[in-house]
């Protein structure tokens, strides 16, 4: 983007939801586990939940100063608590589930990190400060992906790729994780994160 978004008509609520979760002055990363409703349907493009599960253990053993925020729409409560009772923390992770776009992406904007799958919320990311993490399956990133300073795109060589133009293609054709993404490890995404973190580039 050309410019970041400001968030000042956020900043009571972001103000609200940093003090009442204690997380003010904290090394923040936002991992968003789900997409949308519209994505979720084709799986495909999602990063594994049970990477996300193994990620979340590695920020937590590895960097005990930082905390997770989960992040989704009003209908992704239910697999951010599901990875958060798996990770078996409660004061280190938190949930932001279910506010408008504007308030999850300035919530976004706190963070050192944001770890997204191909999706909306990734895509807004990009307007933020963060450093952008996106996990790119079966799409091409270079025309469909978001672009900035900060955005970070991992991504396997895939052997069966989706162009979203090609509307022969239907939402049951793929409803699991693509091979690709399967590819990408946790060790592969917190390597990434932890560089970012030791070079303090947030």
């Amino acid at each position: 983007p050309a410019a970041f978004i400001d968030f000042n008509k956020e900043k009571e609520f972001v103000d609200y939801f940093l003090s009442e979760n204690n997380l003010e002055n904290k090394i923040l990363i936002g991992l968003h586990p789900d997409c949308d409703r519209y994505q979720r349907l084709k799986g495909f493009k999602r990063w594994p939940k049970e990477y996300f599960v193994e990620l979340g253990k590695r920020i937590l053993d590895n960097f005990p100063e930082a905390f997770i925020i989960l992040l989704g729409g009003p209908d992704e409560k239910e697999p951010c608590q599901d990875i958060k009772s798996k990770l078996n923390e409660d004061i280190r992770i938190k949930m932001a589930t279910g506010y408008s776009l504007r308030q999850e992406t300035a919530l976004i904007d706190k963070c050192a990190v944001f770890v997204g799958s191909d999706s909306g919320l990734s895509h807004a990311a990009s307007t933020t400060r963060t450093n952008l993490i996106v996990i790119f399956g079966p799409t091409n990133y270079q025309t469909t992906g978001p672009k900035g300073k900060k955005v970070y795109i991992i991504k396997e060589k895939c052997d069966n790729p989706y162009n979203i133009y090609d509307r022969r293609l239907k939402r049951s054709d793929r409803a699991e994780p693509c091979d690709c993404l399967k590819k990408i490890t946790s060790d592969i995404v917190f390597d990434k994160i932890k560089e970012i973190l030791l070079k303090k580039e947030y």
